[in-house]
């Protein structure tokens, strides 16, 4: 489903339970960490795709996410990702395969800050 935020507005909350993750059509959102400034700590521009750790996991948002600018949202939640599985498997295997390596990225991004900061 379409969903549009205007520039401020908080988009998902940490420790929201999530059922959806979220690919961005259209402006820019910034992941913030949960401190009293909001500071933003990772740029979303149009593409890029959040929400992802709740929806695999089936946990609690683990950040909350603001449009810096209007934003414009698909909604794609488990029961979707379940009915391209069971309707178009090699679509869905496409699909798992590359959330896999965005989800390995920012893994790979984490660790790197992490060692450096050591």
């Amino acid at each position: 489903k379409l969903t549009t935020f205007k520039k401020g507005e908080t988009m998902v909350r940490k420790g929201e339970v999530g059922n959806e993750m979220y690919l961005i059509i259209s402006g820019k959102a910034g992941v913030t960490d949960s401190g009293p400034q909001g500071r933003v700590i990772k740029n979303l521009p149009p593409g890029e795709i959040f929400g992802e750790m709740a929806i695999v996991e089936k946990t609690v948002r683990a950040a909350d996410v603001v449009a810096l600018e209007d934003v414009e949202l698909l909604g794609i939640d488990s029961g979707a990702l379940e009915r391209l599985r069971k309707r178009f498997p090699f679509t869905a295997a496409k699909l798992f395969l590359n959330l896999a390596r965005i989800i390995s990225g920012r893994l790979r991004e984490t660790t790197e800050r992490l060692t450096q900061a050591v």
